[in-house]
């Protein structure tokens, strides 16, 4: 699905425990096209480069995917972000963290309960803001590392037109569970 593959796949099933280990590397890897395979909806477009080093042992997929060890690279430009405006959520969730006048007066008038309502409504604005539309990366770069079913983000960034964000944490194999943070770095 790439316009470039090359690599090394490694199998010693005769070992024990068996021994795998994949170096690949994929240029220009079109995402349509790969991620359709996984899932109906089709909500990233563009092309990445994605480079694998993964070493790991054992008899089934829950061993394998417990010991695998190595990291994962993808970098990509101008791809296409389907479902979301990135922007216009971070430019609500700026709007909801200021205190305004609408605020003083609902405090003013309604007493905290005030503030719970028009911040309420910023936090919903912010939750249902971007539905239907798109968002455009012009510049994606991340380095996972891969160790004892975590696959962690040591270096995750992108850019839209009006913003640069990076992103920190990690993903359970093992849990299928996830905890990630996404920061907008400002100027």
């Amino acid at each position: 699905k790439g316009k470039d593959d090359f690599g090394t796949i490694i199998l010693e099933p005769f070992l024990t425990p068996p021994r795998y280990h994949l170096d690949y590397r994929i240029k220009q890897l079109r995402l349509e096209e790969f991620l359709e395979s996984f899932y109906e909806e089709n909500i990233l477009a563009g092309e990445v480069d994605l480079q694998l080093n993964l070493t790991a042992e054992g008899y089934d997929m829950d061993e394998i995917g417990r010991t695998a060890r190595g990291y994962i690279l993808l970098t990509g430009e101008d791809l296409k972000l389907k479902g979301i405006d990135l922007d216009q959520v971070i430019e609500n969730f700026s709007r909801s963290q200021s205190f305004n006048f609408v605020d003083l007066g609902a405090v003013l008038l309604t007493g905290p309960v005030g503030v719970i309502y028009t911040k309420g409504l910023d936090y919903y604005n912010l939750v249902a803001a971007g539905t239907g539309d798109s968002s455009r990366i012009s510049k994606f770069s991340s380095r996972w590392d891969v160790r004892n079913g975590r696959i962690t983000a040591q270096d995750v960034a992108f850019a839209t037109l009006k913003n640069r964000m990076a992103a920190k944490g990690w993903l359970s194999t093992q849990l299928d569970s996830l905890d990630m943070t996404l920061a907008v770095v400002d100027k």
